[in-house]
């Protein structure tokens, strides 16, 4: 009989674990207020910006945008093998910028996933460009957006899919989605001007072949969220377990309780 007792608490312990559990798998990859995150995304956009061949003249150093994260999260959430359809709608991505440039990654499993990874086979599409022709033998955007010079701005996310991103892959993956203000691969035009580094900055100091200048530097903070997020009206796995087992658990604590009244009437407790 005490083991019957027993089993109600034990049910709601093992579905509070099981929510644990599926919490951990949906966070076990960074969130874009993971510092850590930030600066290896800030840091290999840089990097590679900054040892372009041939030399860039112009070309911005990069810095992480809160909003734009905001974005690329938001849609790495819909788990797709495609661009946001909003990148180009004003107001429907960040509050200041009226476009946003973007690349995609995605890999499987979700172990093989590190920012340098994916942002060094963006890089990589440089084999298929040539710079004064301006001509791709095969896949290039990713990389002449990572290297479009007044493309200041970025903002990344990583998402855990679980059910397989569409367009892609079917099983259990991870989607890396960086966006990037300004836009960059506009049609006709070099991502960057040739020159001797920083030759072109036009003000501001040049770091590691790149230009910086403190106001397009400055982290800003944005009270904003694009409303089309899937977060803002639907609950996610932990969420929704936390509803169901939560309610679940106190009704057999409750019906626990109420048998040991039962079976033990003369029973009280004290502190």
């Amino acid at each position: 009989m005490d083991q019957l007792l027993h089993m109600p608490l034990w049910l709601a312990l093992f579905m509070d674990l099981t929510v644990h559990i599926q919490s951990s798998k949906d966070t076990q990859l960074p969130d874009i207020t993971d510092q850590d995150f930030i600066n290896k995304c800030v840091k290999a956009h840089n990097h590679h910006r900054s040892s372009v061949k041939p030399a860039a003249s112009n070309m911005f150093y990069m810095t992480w945008d809160e909003a734009i994260a905001k974005t690329a999260r938001a849609w790495a959430r819909f788990c797709k093998f495609d661009h946001n359809p909003r990148l180009k709608t004003k107001g429907e991505v960040h509050p200041n910028f009226t476009s946003l440039g973007e690349n995609i990654w995605v890999g499987t499993p979700y172990s093989i996933f590190t920012v340098e990874k994916a942002i060094q086979s963006w890089y990589d599409e440089v084999a298929h460009y040539d710079y004064y022709s301006m001509s791709c033998n095969d896949v290039c955007g990713h990389y002449t957006q990572v290297v479009w010079a007044t493309s200041y701005k970025v903002g990344c996310a990583v998402q855990a899919c679980h059910e397989g991103v569409e367009g892609f892959y079917k099983g259990p993956a991870a989607i890396f989605v960086c966006d990037y203000g300004d836009a960059g691969n506009y049609g006709g035009v070099h991502p960057y001007k040739t020159g001797s580094p920083c030759s072109g900055c036009n003000g501001g100091t040049c770091e590691n072949n790149l230009c910086r200048d403190p106001k397009r530097d400055a982290l800003k903070r944005y009270n904003w969220s694009p409303a089309w997020d899937p977060a803002a009206s639907s609950c996610g796995s932990y969420c929704l377990g936390v509803l169901v087992t939560r309610p679940l658990a106190v009704l057999l604590t409750f019906i626990g309780v109420y048998g040991l009244q039962i079976l033990y009437p003369n029973m009280f407790a004290y502190e």
